[in-house]
Order: structure tokens, then sequence, then C-alpha cells
């Protein structure tokens, strides 16, 4: 039972132009070793977490990292509840579909801006250098956390019940 986790963000999609961020925390089998895309089986969701990000981002790639960063934050006591249950976990596989995120987050892309934005991405790295995340890109129709940051018809929300509600 190892810990996995999507994040996606919603750019400038609330009033006040703010921006939402929401995570899918489910437990599968043990991810493969990178570079190597976890495909895990979903058995239903352990947390679902939607929430507006209070200050104003800049950008789509800072509300990604933001999304990323506030659910890697969550992940953290769930991590350790499983290891006192005695599943020890290996570096939680984070996914995201946004690959400038990607970017900020692993140093191949610099910002030049915003403190915050720097207090964020340096806090990822480190849990990432400390093997306690590992972040990988898959394209948003694979995401299951992007469902939760958007408005849909009916439709859509008829057909992900048989997703989301196991």
């Amino acid at each position: 039972m190892i810990l996995h986790v999507e994040s996606d963000a919603a750019y400038l999609v609330l009033p006040k132009a703010r921006s939402r961020y929401a995570g899918f925390f489910h437990l599968a089998e043990q991810p493969p070793e990178p570079p190597t895309i976890p495909t895990p089986t979903i058995n239903g969701a352990v947390n679902v977490e939607c929430k507006t990000i209070r200050n104003v981002v800049g950008s789509v790639a800072e509300a990604e990292t933001g999304g990323v960063y506030f659910n890697a934050q969550r992940a953290i006591p769930i991590r350790i509840a499983l290891e006192e249950m005695g599943h020890p976990q290996p570096s939680t596989p984070i996914k995201t579909d946004n690959a400038s995120a990607l970017g900020y987050i692993y140093d191949n892309i610099r910002q030049k801006r915003s403190k915050s934005f720097d207090m964020k991405f340096h806090w990822l790295r480190d849990r990432e250098q400390q093997k306690h995340f590992r972040y990988y890109w898959d394209k948003g129709s694979n995401n299951n956390a992007d469902y939760f940051t958007k408005h849909h018809p009916p439709a859509v929300h008829r057909e992900k019940r048989k997703v989301y509600f196991v």
C-alpha cells in the first residue's frame, strides 16, 4: 500500500482573480523506478482535496507549483500514518500535468520573480532530495485531480461517478 498523489490547478477560475488546486490521494502498488511513469490501479481515494489558493498567482506554472506544494504538504501526515501502520513508504509519486511546474521543481527552468513562489519550489526540491517525493509529468486526461478543479456539465459528473465513487 503505497501512497500516490495526483495534483492539478486551475488558473484564474474564481472571483477576484483566484485560482484553485486539487489533489487526489490514493493507495496503489509499488511505483516503478524512474524514469518509468507510474500507472497505478485506482482503488478509490483516500483523500480528495480541492481548495482556493488564497494569494493571487502570477502564472499557470505558479498555480500548478503551488498545487503540488500544498498537496505534498497534505501527503506528509498520510505517509507517516501509513508507516506507523506497518506500510513502509518509498518516495511518494506526485503527478502533475504541467511541464513548466515540473521544470521549476527540478531546476530545469529558472524564474525571476516572487519570493513566495521561490519558497514553495525550494521546499519541493528539498523533499525530493530527501527521497520523500518523486514528481513526474503525465497528460491531463490521465490526471484524476483535474476533475475537481473545473466546472463540468451534468453528463461529465455522471460519467466520473464510476471512477471516483467506488
